[in-house]
Parts: structure tokens; C-alpha cells; sequence
């Protein structure tokens, strides 16, 4: 007898989602955060917005390859919607980065002709220039109240330099004058760590040391080398506009692949609106940021930004509008198209068999929540097999729940259902072909975001708990009680009544 793991094409008892589904824009460095970053990669579905998201922005700079500069780019979606994931896939596919193991990011995520043929026009302008390099950071971190130095901080750690603008400047001056490799040789042959020197550097004398040993003609001696460097890279608030944009050209055409050109370059600011929050002049210095940045490097400099709202939907986000004036708009279609790819998705030669239970208990199936807004509906049928073992009016029912308790701004997000469904599936996946998930299922994956948010009261959770005293009899009293209480929360009037 065919049991439900048999029937998907990844077996959900084999695996976990990476983080849960969070996708995080960071640079990987660890063996774990690399794992991450291929199964993103390899499990990323190009279909929907996500594909014509992919093919806007790509056609887009292309396009203005010849022009004088590139429009900025806007990716907007509801909390959770996957826009971190897309802008994520987006970095690597631009640069087309390698693994350990020779795969490389193109190779590894399955996209369509029209995506594949814009990264390979992609990958011959940047041949006829310095290549492709990207960033992508969350402005804020460790910059102050500056942009720049938020823009910059982006920059040095996709560079692999230090996130600080002093040491940052030092370390990109020793590796201009081709001094980097031999002083940090020297400091580590001295028993000590270069980066933590680096963050020293005004009192480390292992760094002046090594500095000296290099470049004899430094300085006098350790301390004079210290001084130097302290009053040549001190630490700033803020730096000017020309500071920024000569730093900008160091950082590239250190990563150029052509002497005296800069590569075509990505540069992301994922939650741009969440960094802007209600700040005209935060929103204000940005504007003017992109602007000095996109007039200085011209056609080769790409800035996209990702935010929750529309860019026209805030009085802040409008301030914007005149210079990110490409949009992306991702939607809860997605999010339930990726659902069924990364989760959900069946063995074809298991499909005839799931269509033949499935109309076995068509009878049932179409009886289910009948009489409700929620119930069974004509277009229900097509659903059945992409969504088991989630049954049509079941999922409108999590649907429901999840909204009605969404006081954390949980309910759409593309992480929650990921790990709602993968949880739901894998705990029925060894009972036989066609048994489905149950109702009540999704309320010990929300227990603890409700007593968090105070939706659940702890005594009542408590006594939901003690209703299960181990007997078949209990566990259906406890199943009961719980699923009581998610309908008690559902609402009664208006549109969303169910």
C-alpha cells in the first residue's frame, strides 16, 4: 500500500527547510550558511511575479546599458512574501557565483529560456567590461545615522573587507599598494588574528610591526606608525559625498576583472522602507545618495531597494519615487506557487494513483465544510492534487485562522506557511495514501506565537493540554478543544466572515 511520502518528489521526512524559510541577505561564510544558499538557490521556483520580476530587472538594465544611467528598481510585497529570497537569488544568479563543489548558481536554479538568455547577455556585456559583481546588505548596521557609511558598510563586506570605514580604507590602501597579503602574513605569523588587529589598529603594535617590516619607510618606529595611521584613517560619523564615491571606485575596481573599467555592479538594500521607517530626512538622504551614486558610475551601477508598501503608498517612500521608477510587486500567488514547488510537489508517475483516491472520496471531499464561505467550489477540483494532502476547504480554513490571529503580522508570510505545511505533511507522511492533514493541525504550529502575542491566554492553553490525559478519548478531547478554539476566533460579520 502506498503511503503519502511515497507520492512527493523530495520525502518530507528526509528534510528540513533551511532556517525555517527565512531568507537572509548576507554574504555566506560558514560551510551551514553555504548549504543555505544552494538549497535557496536549487529550490527557487521562477514562475509568477518572481519570473517577471527576474525578467523586468535584467531586461530593464540591459536596456540601459547604452543610456547614462540606470533606473532604479522598487521590489515591494507584504511581510513575508519572499522578497529577501527573490533579491537573494537575484545577487547570485548576477554574478553567477561558484560553490565548493563546482556547481555554480545559473547551474543550479531552474530557469526559464527567457531568464537564461538575459544572464548570458548579462555575462557578455560584463565581459566587455570589468564583470559582474553585486552587494546586498540591510543599510543601518554599524553605520550611525549616516547613509553613506550604511551604503559603504554594504559594500566592504561583499568586497570581504572590514565593515568600519577606517580599517576598511587601510586595508584597501595595502592592497592597492600590494602590501596586504605581506602584513597580514606577519601578523599571523606573530600568533595573532588580522581582523581583530584591524579593528585595533590605533594602539596595535602587532599591526605596526608588520606594517613596518613591509614598508620600512612608514614610519620611524611603532609608535610613530600608530599615530600615522590613526590620524591618516580616523574613525567618522559621516563622511562627504566625494569620500563616498572615491571610496566606491576603490572597492570596484579592486573587484574589476579588466584594468581601468568597473564592473557592472548589483547593489541591494533589502527593507529600504523599514531602515527609512517615518524619517523625511533619512528618506531624503537616500534619494540623494542614489543619486550621486547612479550619476557617478553611470549605466554600470544597478540599485534595487525592497520594502512592504507600494513606493507611492507613504509620504516618505514618495520622495523616492522619482528615482526608483521600475516596480516589482509580489503577491500571496506566489507565495502559494511556491508552496506547492518547494513542498508539495509530486512524483509524476505517483499522480494517477493520488487521482484515483482522491475521486474515490470525491463525495466527501465536495461535503466538507459545505454551507460555509469557506466550503467546496467549482475550482476546487484543479487544486486537489497540486495541494495534497491539504484539502481545498481545509487550507481556506488555516487561511482564515491565520489571519484572525495575525496580531504579529504572521499570517502571509512565505517562512510561516513553508513550515506550516512541510510540519503538517510530515506528520501524516508514513499513514497511508489519503489521509489528509488535519484542521486542528495548524494550531500546535501557532501555539506559541499566540501565547506571545496574547491571542491564547496561557490557562486556556493549559487547559487544552490537560485535556489529553494519554487515553484515545483524551487526545480527541484535547484535538477537540484546540479546534473550538481556533473557530472561536474566526469572525462572524463582514467580508472575512466565514
Amino acid at each position: 500500500m502506498l503511503k503519502n511520502r511515497d507520492i512527493f518528489l523530495d520525502d518530507p521526512t528526509t528534510y528540513t527547510i533551511p532556517n525555517n524559510g527565512v531568507a537572509q541577505v548576507i554574504n555566506p561564510s560558514t560551510l551551514e550558511e553555504w548549504n543555505v544558499l544552494h538549497y535557496e538557490l536549487s529550490h527557487f521556483v521562477c514562475e509568477g511575479e518572481y519570473q517577471r520580476g527576474l525578467q523586468l530587472i535584467l531586461s530593464t538594465y540591459l536596456a540601459s546599458i547604452h543610456e547614462t544611467k540606470q533606473p532604479a528598481i522598487w521590489v515591494s510585497g507584504f511581510y513575508g512574501s519572499g522578497k529577501s529570497h527573490f533579491v537573494r537569488v537575484l545577487e547570485y544568479l548576477w554574478r553567477d557565483t561558484a560553490f565548493s563543489d563546482g556547481a555554480h548558481a545559473r547551474g543550479l536554479a531552474k530557469l526559464p529560456d527567457e531568464i537564461t538568455d538575459l544572464l548570458k547577455e548579462l555575462t557578455t556585456v560584463g565581459r566587455r567590461e570589468g564583470g559582474l559583481w553585486s552587494a546586498a546588505g540591510t543599510l543601518g548596521a554599524g553605520a550611525g545615522k549616516s547613509v553613506r557609511l550604511a551604503l559603504l558598510s554594504i559594500l566592504f563586506r561583499s568586497a570581504g573587507l572590514p565593515e568600519q570605514y577606517a580599517p576598511a580604507r587601510f586595508v584597501i590602501w595595502l592592497m592597492q599598494q600590494g602590501y596586504h597579503a605581506d602584513v597580514k602574513a606577519g601578523v599571523e605569523r606573530r600568533g595573532r588574528n588580522f581582523s581583530t588587529e584591524l579593528n585595533n589598529m590605533y594602539v596595535s603594535s602587532v599591526l605596526a610591526d608588520s606594517l613596518l617590516e613591509v614598508y620600512t619607510s612608514f614610519a620611524n618606529s611603532t609608535a610613530d606608525a600608530r599615530n600615522l595611521l590613526k590620524a591618516q584613517y580616523p574613525n567618522k560619523e559621516d563622511i562627504s559625498d566625494d569620500e563616498l564615491l572615491n571610496t566606491m571606485r576603490d572597492v570596484l575596481e579592486l573587484q574589476s576583472t579588466t584594468p581601468g573599467k568597473l564592473p557592472c555592479t548589483l547593489l541591494i538594500f533589502d527593507e529600504l522602507q523599514q531602515f527609512i521607517g517615518d524619517d523625511s530626512r533619512r528618506a531624503e538622504q537616500v534619494q540623494l545618495v542614489v543619486e550621486t551614486c547612479s550619476s557617478r558610475f553611470g549605466n554600470r551601477l544597478l540599485f534595487i531597494a525592497t520594502g512592504q508598501a507600494a513606493i507611492v503608498a507613504t509620504p516618505q517612500l514618495q520622495k523616492l519615487q522619482g528615482r526608483f521608477t521600475v516596480r516589482v510587486s509580489l503577491t500571496d500567488t506566489d507565495v502559494e506557487r511556491v508552496v506547492r514547488e518547494v513542498v508539495l510537489r509530486k512524483q509524476s508517475t505517483q499522480v494517477s494513483a493520488l487521482q484515483t483516491v482522491l475521486d474515490g472520496a470525491s463525495g466527501e471531499i465536495n461535503r466538507h465544510l459545505a454551507g460555509t464561505r469557506i466550503g467546496p467550489r467549482p475550482t476546487d477540483k484543479q487544486h486537489l492534487v497540486p495541494d495534497y494532502p491539504l484539502l481545498p476547504a481545509r487550507s481556506r480554513f488555516w487561511e482564515s485562522v491565520l489571519r484572525a490571529v495575525d496580531s504579529m503580522g504572521m499570517a502571509g508570510q512565505l517562512r510561516t506557511q513553508l513550515r506550516i505545511v512541510h510540519d503538517a505533511i510530515r506528520e501524516i507522511a508514513n499513514d497511508p495514501l489519503g489521509t489528509v492533514a488535519a484542521g486542528d493541525v495548524i494550531y500546535n504550529q501557532l501555539k506559541t506565537e499566540m501565547i506571545q502575542s496574547s491571542v491564547l491566554l496561557r490557562d486556556v492553553s493549559t487547559a487544552i493540554e490537560q485535556m489529553d490525559d494519554d487515553t484515545a478519548d483524551g487526545k480527541l478531547r484535547s484535538r477537540l478543544c484546540a479546534i473550538i478554539f481556533l473557530i472561536s476566533k474566526l469572525p462572524t460579520e463582514g467580508v472575512a466572515a466565514t
